[in-house]
């Protein structure tokens, strides 16, 4: 579980995943590069700062085989407001406030 401070911690320590697990499977940079269509500089880049597109990042994911790890970035969550635990809930909002 991340537990960070801002968007560049998160950009770290992603990286520093991808690098781990890239080394955990043996695999060169180069390597991840040719079977994810991605480019060397990239992967590089990534690594180094943690910049990458997001269509980038699902490609090196798919080749480690972490794909699936995406799967709770923005998932619904269950909001219990105090008017519904009163028993006086309203409907569900179709458009946010702010």
């Amino acid at each position: 579980m991340l537990s960070l401070s801002g968007p560049r911690d998160v950009q770290a320590q992603v990286a520093a995943r991808f690098k781990r697990m890239r080394l955990q499977q043996g695999l060169k940079q180069s390597t991840v590069a040719t079977r994810s269509g991605v480019s060397l500089s990239s992967i590089k880049r990534f690594e180094v700062s943690g910049e990458i597109s997001f269509a980038s990042l699902t490609r090196v994911a798919l080749v480690l085989g972490a794909l699936t790890d995406f799967d709770g970035i923005f998932a619904e969550k269950e909001i219990v407001k105090i008017e519904d635990w009163a028993g006086t809930a309203s409907s569900l909002r179709e458009r946010g406030t702010k």
